[in-house]
């Protein structure tokens, strides 16, 4: 499927400073909601809000609302989107494009949405429509969503559509709450919500002549009559005296109309069916599953029913000095610290949460990281559809096998011990084969001798011998993978510990040797060591430079557009958070590694002139004051 997001960069600056409510007239106008171009079916696509903070723990779920438009708010699913946004009347995705988030305090924690908006191209909002939707935005590689909190509220067309989700194509049950606005229903279908135990809150004004006031009555009344759960809440509010536009009363963001207002309400619900009204109960036996020159796994006991999830906290010093540095999920018991300095001792504890507050912590546990390990950054050469960003060897050219590899200048010689490793730092770009071999004969994977091979898709890690492949388990984000020749023995390890061994001896000479296979996949911070090398720079210094980089990175918005890019237009670059009293700057690399372009930056939008490069595939990066402050990004340019 294609997917396109339309980057915001008309005015936005203005618009960031001046916003208020008023009719827009573009995509470009959105500040808040990102338009989301998609082919499913009779959704074109979406405009997508995010939680503050979102991308800053990969680890945390969030409740998911999703809000259904009406009926003139259809449109492409491109274009069109900004529709959705565009009514004065306060909808869910007006609220969250004016407000910049959509959280509420409950019981005393804030939660914020996950906010989609879908566009309906034509016809009513029925489930069959809905439900390539509905597959692939609650597909766990899009989107980081507490699926036990999946709310679904639509106006009008969008309040029949949220009907219509609930008792068809619903198995198993996907909703916590639903809450249908100004909507007519199925009365014939009514008892499967009831079934399902679906918690619903139906609003209608009772001068309703667009969409009868007996109608939106009947459909819940019709739903209360049903045999039920009589502990499942059902809630109908008339409106009185109102006619069809209710949105403004219904979707208020404070507590004028209605309290708890209906966000608060779709909050506490749960579909997992326990509605947190205690505080949950302290995890316990924490304790260390592995310990590396820069990684710790933490591991521990649930003994909680209702935790919404964990937070970890870190410390150098016993009993205080505590910092929480992730959260994870409800069910989750474990943890891999990275970035941790080598020959260090850490302290940790953790503790249960949920929206009633925090549970006791943990035991405290104390846990050391082992010393640091020798070994020098790999030159890469004989690279072909790729490109060496630092220590990083990127590929640049399009998906396939073959078309893309490299070897390393440095080598282990014969009959003597060595290694060579990387570090799974970005789990999205693990589409590769990494390994020793006796030469560099083509970029085929199947000429790598000894190595491991990785596939994003579903998490595979391989041993490859050559043409033999065999399957070793799953790969995490943050694993250092490494090939070692010991003796004439070749191993496999996976965070320091052997996990395969080679059955054929190995004695003579080798050189690191990569293939990849999808455009991004990247060998990160590939290491060599040889035994009678005397080593190099230490791999943990390495290792913590490039996620103090990376948390660098997470403060740099950066968005291009368009990409691919056409040779008569130009790049508009959009830059957000960066103090621009730094020298601030703009470069690219070609397919070779070589710098071809940089220009200097002074603010938010900027639109550079980059023709004079040609048709290619470029490495872009933002540096500010000579350091990375942004995540790279590939660049195609057309002729």
């Amino acid at each position: 499927m294609k997917k396109t997001c339309f980057v915001p960069v008309i005015c936005l600056l203005f618009i960031s400073l001046t916003f208020t409510v008023h009719s827009q007239n573009s995509n470009a106008e959105l500040v808040h909601n990102i338009p989301i171009s998609i082919d499913l079916g009779r959704v074109g696509g979406y405009l997508e809000h995010l939680p503050p903070g979102y991308d800053n723990d990969t680890t945390r779920k969030y409740p998911l609302l999703v809000y259904l438009h009406g009926r003139r708010q259809r449109g492409n699913g491109s274009s069109d989107l900004y529709k959705i946004s565009n009514q004065a009347r306060t909808s869910p995705t007006r609220h969250a494009e004016v407000q910049g988030s959509l959280c509420f305090t409950v019981n005393g924690a804030e939660e914020c949405f996950i906010l989609l908006s879908p566009q309906l191209s034509s016809g009513n909002w029925t489930a069959f429509s809905q439900e390539p939707f509905w597959n692939y935005i609650l597909n766990d590689s899009n989107y980081r969503i507490d699926t036990n909190r999946v709310y679904l509220t639509g106006y009008s067309l969008g309040g029949n559509g949220a009907w219509e989700a609930a008792y068809d194509r619903n198995t198993p049950n996907k909703f916590a709450a639903i809450a249908p606005v100004a909507a007519w229903g199925n009365l014939s279908k009514a008892c499967t919500i009831a079934d399902k135990k679906i918690p619903v809150w139906a609003f209608h004004g009772t001068n309703d002549e667009g969409i009868r006031y007996s109608s939106g009555l009947n459909m819940f009344n019709a739903v209360g009559a049903c045999p039920r759960d009589a502990s499942v809440e059902l809630k109908f509010t008339p409106l009185e005296g109102a006619g069809h536009n209710i949105v403004t009363p219904v979707y208020q963001i404070d507590n004028s109309n209605y309290s708890p207002n209906l966000y608060e309400w779709l909050l506490s619900k749960s579909k997992a069916g326990v509605i947190a009204d205690t505080i949950p109960n302290a995890p316990d036996q924490l304790s260390s599953i592995s310990e590396g020159a820069s990684t710790i796994q933490l591991e521990w006991r649930d003994n909680a029913v209702n935790e919404i999830g964990f937070t970890i906290e870190r410390s150098l010093v016993a009993g205080s000095g505590y910092d929480s540095i992730a959260s994870v999920a409800a069910n989750v018991t474990s943890f891999t610290d990275l970035g941790l300095s080598a020959s260090t001792t850490y302290f940790y504890r953790v503790r249960a949460y949920n929206t009633i507050g925090n549970s006791a912590y943990s035991n405290e546990l104390m846990v050391s990281t082992t010393a640091p390990v020798v070994g020098a950054p790999i030159t890469w050469t004989n690279i072909n559809g790729a490109v060496q960003v630092g220590d990083d060897l990127v590929k640049t050219a399009r998906y396939g096998w073959g078309n893309s590899g490299a070897e390393s200048v440095d080598s282990i010689p014969s009959n003597t011990d060595g290694w060579v490793e990387m570090v799974l730092m970005d789990s999205m770009k693990t589409d590769l084969a990494f390994g020793l071999s006796v030469d560099n004969i083509n970029d085929s994977l199947e000429t790598i001798n000894y190595g491991f091979q990785l596939s994003r898709g579903n998490g595979n890690l391989w041993k490859r011998e050559n043409t033999t492949r065999t399957y070793l388990g799953k790969f995490n984000e943050g694993d250092t993978l490494r090939i070692e020749r010991v003796a004439n023995t070749i191993k496999y390890k996976v965070n320091g510990n052997v996990i395969a061994d080679t059955h054929s001896a190995s004695t003579s000479g080798l050189v690191a040797d990569a293939s990849l296979l999808r455009t991004g996949a990247t060998v990160f911070q590939a290491r060599i060591y040889a035994g009678n090398s005397g080593g190099s720079s230490l791999r943990i210094s390495t290792l913590k430079n490039y996620f103090e980089t990376g948390h660098k990175e997470e403060k740099a918005l950066l968005k291009m557009y368009p990409n691919p890019l056409r040779l008569q237009n130009e790049l508009i670059v959009f830059l957000d958070e960066i103090d621009f009293t730094n020298k601030v700057e703009l470069v690219a690399y070609d397919n070779l590694g070589r710098l071809v372009y940089q220009k200097g930056l002074d603010q938010t939008v900027s639109e550079i002139d980059m023709s004079h490069l040609g048709g290619a595939v470029y490495f872009i990066k933002i540096l500010s004051n000579g350091s990375r402050i942004a995540s790279g990004r590939l660049l195609k340019i057309d002729e």
